[in-house]
């Protein structure tokens, strides 16, 4: 699976981005043009981090960060857990997915959508039912919202009403919607669904913008330089056992093997070395790699 397409609103310098991804995407703009934003509200939606004061471009608007995935496979899904994965895989379409992140305010870590087709009429959207029904209110209370906002629900259930009988009501309208009564919009993910879903997104590393070029470049495990060199190696460290053999019989190929082992150490922090079958991306202001195959 890759990142296909993004969109972010109201993040920190962006008011509005929408752009497509190839395989490789690479940013390109002059300083304070808002790339590294680009990166780090992508960073904020993988690793579910909450929103800062300073996040909102304009204070009294939500900050909204869409990412669409493409090429979703069942070797992707098969990350997810069993229960999780047959909610998940009706909102796959021709394996692509659309998830979007809002934030409403400094402190939370937003809350997670599925972008979708959506009945037009918002009385019909999951979080108005909800609201309708939300519990610990009175038996009167209930019956008031339910004559509000579904009239027709409460004609047909002659006033007899319970929470029950209005899903059951409300299902077979959302039924009877025409696909001329649809429109793409947000549709809150089950109960619990937004952690779950964690695994079958790439885990981001998010590499900042070079400041000191000389400390950068050290191939120490917290440096930018070193943390490249430990993904690197990570990935073709299943080869070298078989690269060694190979050049047992030429003495040149054989030194200049065992000088890049040597130069594997010392081995790569928890933050760049991880075992999970999870795709990752790498982000850094002047590249991105999204998202890389386990």
């Amino acid at each position: 699976m890759r990142l296909e397409h993004i969109t972010i609103d109201n993040f920190r310098g962006l008011s509005h981005v929408d752009m497509s991804f190839s395989r490789f995407g690479c940013l390109i703009g002059e300083n304070n043009a808002g790339k590294s934003s680009v990166f780090q509200a992508l960073n904020m939606f993988l690793r579910s981090s909450s929103a800062l004061d300073t996040d909102f471009l304009n204070p009294a608007q939500p900050i909204r960060i869409e990412l669409t995935f493409a090429g979703i496979s069942s070797a992707d899904l098969q990350r997810l857990e069993e229960s999780h994965r047959s909610r998940i895989e009706p909102v796959v379409t021709d394996g692509r997915l659309t998830l979007a992140r809002t934030y409403k305010g400094a402190g939370g870590k937003g809350t997670m959508w599925v972008v979708r087709e959506v009945p037009s009429d918002p009385r019909f959207h999951k979080g108005v039912l909800e609201e309708v029904l939300k519990p610990k209110i009175s038996t009167e209370e209930l019956e008031a919202n339910v004559r509000h906002t579904y009239p027709e629900i409460f004609a047909e259930l002659s006033g007899k009403i319970s929470r029950a009988a209005v899903r059951r009501e409300w299902s077979e309208c959302v039924a009877t919607l025409g696909r001329d009564e649809y429109t793409t919009g947000d549709d809150p993910l089950m109960t619990g669904l937004d952690r779950s879903v964690a695994p079958l997104l790439p885990e981001p590393i998010y590499i900042p913008a070079v400041k000191e070029l000389n400390d950068d470049l050290k191939t120490g495990s917290t440096a930018t330089f070193g943390r490249l060199l430990s993904i690197l190696f990570e990935d073709i460290e299943h080869q070298l056992p078989q690269l060694e053999g190979t050049g047992s019989t030429d003495s040149n190929r054989t030194r200049d093997t065992a000088s890049s082992a040597d130069f594997r150490s010392p081995p790569p922090s928890p933050s760049a070395h991880s075992t999970s079958t999870r795709p990752r991306s790498i982000a850094t202001p002047g590249s991105a790699y999204l998202p890389k195959r386990p």
